[in-house]
């Protein structure tokens, strides 16, 4: 990553073979415009480039959280080779699974949004009724953004070979698109079979309702989850959500979850702080206190013999010998000094 100090340091110049997509980051998590792109990192003094550092493949830089992967260049090449040859293997014999899941990986790992729309059709023609790798192609499509992709061919892999996990993963991918209504049948097993590890998908559904404005189906399946796993009613976040569509329960105004879970965490940090602030103000009372006493009781005093001749001088009753044009640096405590010359002699 490029680091800048007043404007001093590294930074990156230049965009070549630039390819932008929405998509989710890999490394925030979050839905964001994706770009990748060739550049070259440059020593850069007042954000001007002086001197080229070396060649870099950008890989999904996020407009959110400004985070991305960089690859050297030679590297890049060597990924984008190797990810040719594994597409090349598996058209060879496009019947072969093995083959298909090996290219899928390689783009995967290269990040390679066109790769990835001008093979999978191929795979998904070839491999119509093959559960594993229509289900590694959905993942695929996901992580790249492709929510609605990956929930088309989720509901193929459905009529392959039914299961709870498929229903589920149709649910959440629904969900994430914001159809809620969709949703809601493929997560009936769940209420049905009253199955408590699985009530996230629930409480999931809740707030995708609450969040479209339609609070009496929020409260209800709030109302579900409770029954399905009663510890959730323990939950500060859960509690406050329901509480939120209570509040809007006749209206079709939206609440967005997200904005109160964040209300929480940021409270739950205020509370935290001012329990901890008193310590931090008290420990830090005390400590200067006693700082101020130790320095009260030996405060620093220089004792100077301005004479061309050594004498002793006393002090509170401690003698002290002084060199001639030399400065003595002792400690007493604070308050009256009483100072005594001896054995000055003749002045």
């Amino acid at each position: 990553m490029p680091q800048l100090y007043n404007g001093i340091g590294t930074w990156y110049y230049g965009k070549k073979n630039l390819e932008e997509y929405d998509g989710v980051c890999q490394l925030c998590k979050r839905n964001a415009r994706l770009s990748s792109y060739d550049t070259r990192l440059y020593f850069v003094i007042f954000l001007v480039p002086v001197i080229p550092l070396a060649r870099k493949h950008i890989i999904e830089k996020c407009t959110i959280c400004k985070r991305h992967r960089p690859v050297p260049q030679a590297d890049w090449k060597i990924r984008q080779q190797r990810l040719g040859e594994a597409i090349e293997n598996y058209r060879s014999i496009p019947t072969d699974p093995k083959r298909a899941r090996e290219a899928m990986e390689a783009i995967a790992g290269c990040r390679d949004r066109r790769r990835l729309m001008e093979l999978a059709p191929e795979i998904e023609r070839a491999f119509p009724r093959d559960k594993r790798t229509l289900s590694d192609l959905a993942a695929l499509y996901d992580s790249f953004g492709e929510v609605g992709q990956a929930e088309r061919l989720l509901k193929n892999v459905l009529t392959v070979e039914e299961s709870d996990e498929m229903r589920e993963a149709i649910a959440d991918s629904l969900m994430r698109q914001g159809k809620v209504e969709e949703a809601e049948p493929y997560l009936q097993h769940i209420v049905a079979q009253q199955i408590p590890d699985r009530v996230g998908y629930l409480y999931q559904l809740a707030q995708g309702f609450q969040a479209n404005g339609n609070h009496d189906k929020a409260l209800a399946l709030f109302a579900q989850c409770e029954v399905i796993n009663p510890g959730i009613s323990q939950d500060h976040t859960f509690q406050r959500l329901r509480e939120a569509s209570a509040e809007k329960l006749g209206t079709s105004e939206p609440v967005k979850p997200a904005k109160v879970i964040q209300k929480i965490k940021n409270t739950a940090q205020w509370r935290k702080f001012f329990k901890v602030a008193p310590i931090v103000l008290l420990v830090g009372l005390v400590s200067y206190l006693g700082i101020s006493f130790l320095e009260g009781i030996r405060a620093p005093v220089y004792v100077v013999n301005g004479l061309g001749k050594a004498y002793a001088v006393r002090l509170n009753g401690t003698k002290y010998d002084l060199a001639p044009g030399v400065a003595m640096k002792v400690h007493l405590p604070e308050g009256n000094v009483k100072v005594e010359i001896v054995d000055a002699g003749p002045l």
